[in-house]
């Protein structure tokens, strides 16, 4: 049987196919950069008439892409913008009624266990069975603790990197000034002092999931002149700063240019996106970050085909 996982993330949205025999390697992947999470930092969040008008379109693409490609059944997860919405229960309704898929919003903790899933049966996690999950989106960071193998410790924190750029900046599109940055820092390290993922206590080994870090080792193989799966699956903390000040410096509207790999729909928050992995890194006493290709949707994979 071939699966088809569409992910309504807050940044972008995705689906890939995959078969039964190997859940943990899709035949096929596509991504629409389309946002949906724009004013997630309010008080009361919505998905906006708009960015709804964008994302009904571009999902119908990727549902007909997963068909195309041999999906005998689509499962349709929202997350962090969709979750959090004020009008999430209309804004589901619509996706419904669109593309003939019923749309499960996942909580935080599925959201957060379905990753886990993924990568603790991804070959990837198999030299340390004790290590740490960290998944940036633009609306949540889902933080996941792993000892011998067993989850210990799963949560969802309110540090998306359009949430937190929202909060810290007065203008997307401007240069970056360094108080901002450290701002963004303070943000960081404030909500991590007041959960569970208390990432100081233990030497653990950081592994990335998230768009983030997936675009960040893309940019890495592009300036080393590597492809991207003959690159390091490291992600130097020192690169990560010197790459971050370099964006930050500059308009958003340069930084795709400047970073051949960054797509440029998410050029305005990917300074942001790399301020929360460096303070994390920093948190967690770790020189670096190592990147995963198992995400979200072999986790909902591996969930489903038990």
């Amino acid at each position: 049987m071939k699966l088809g996982v569409l992910d309504i993330g807050s940044n972008s949205l995705k689906v890939s196919v995959f078969d039964q025999v190997d859940p943990l390697k899709p035949i096929f992947s596509s991504i629409q950069e389309v946002r949906i999470s724009t004013g997630i930092s309010k008080k009361t969040p919505e998905i906006e008439a708009s960015a709804l008008e964008r994302a009904l379109p571009a999902l119908k693409i990727l549902s007909d892409e997963a068909k195309a490609h041999g999906a005998e059944k689509i499962l349709v997860v929202a997350t962090s913008a969709i979750r959090d919405a004020s009008n999430r229960e209309a804004t589901c309704k619509a996706i419904e009624a669109d593309i003939g898929q019923p749309v499960r919003v996942l909580s935080g903790e599925e959201e957060a266990a379905a990753i886990a899933t993924g990568v603790l049966q991804s070959i990837e996690s198999r030299p340390n069975k004790n290590f740490t999950i960290i998944d940036l989106g633009g609306g949540s960071l889902e933080c996941i603790r792993c000892k011998e193998g067993t989850i210990t410790t799963l949560e969802s924190l309110p540090i998306g990197s359009v949430r937190l750029a929202e909060s810290v900046l007065n203008d997307l599109q401007t240069p970056i000034p360094p108080e901002s940055l450290k701002k963004a820092a303070e943000v960081v390290q404030s909500v991590f002092d007041k959960s569970l993922s208390s990432l100081s206590q233990e030497d653990l080994p950081l592994i990335g999931t998230s768009g983030a870090c997936t675009i960040t080792r893309l940019i890495f193989a592009n300036q080393d002149g590597l492809p991207f799966e003959a690159s390091p699956r490291e992600l130097p903390l020192e690169r990560l700063r010197s790459l971050r000040d370099d964006l930050a410096k500059i308009p958003a509207n340069m930084r795709s240019d400047a970073a051949p790999g960054l797509p440029a729909p998410r050029a305005d928050v990917f300074p942001i996106s790399l301020t929360i992995l460096i303070t994390i890194a920093a948190m967690a006493k770790s020189d670096k970050i190592l990147h995963s290709s198992c995400n979200l949707r072999q986790g909902i994979a591996c969930q489903h085909f038990g």
